[in-house]
């Protein structure tokens, strides 16, 4: 009777998916920082120093002294 809906969240996938198109950042915490400056994705390695979604850049430099990233547009 009604619609279903399937939601799939796929952890680290815009890193991963950067990584692909970038294989020297494979071995590096990634962080990619939309048009306003917040984080948008972080790769395991990022995540595991407690870099999530939301956080400023510069929030993310502080926990994660080397910090490589890019940024998003829309």
């Amino acid at each position: 009777s009604g619609m279903s809906i399937l939601y799939c969240a796929i952890p680290h996938f815009p890193a991963a998916l950067a990584r692909r198109c970038r294989p020297d950042l494979r071995d590096r915490a990634l962080v990619l920082i939309d048009p306003e400056g917040r984080v948008f994705s972080a790769s395991a390695e990022a995540a595991s120093f407690g870099i999530t979604a939301g956080l400023t850049a510069r929030a993310a430099q502080g926990l994660l002294g080397t910090l490589t990233y890019g940024t998003m547009s829309t």
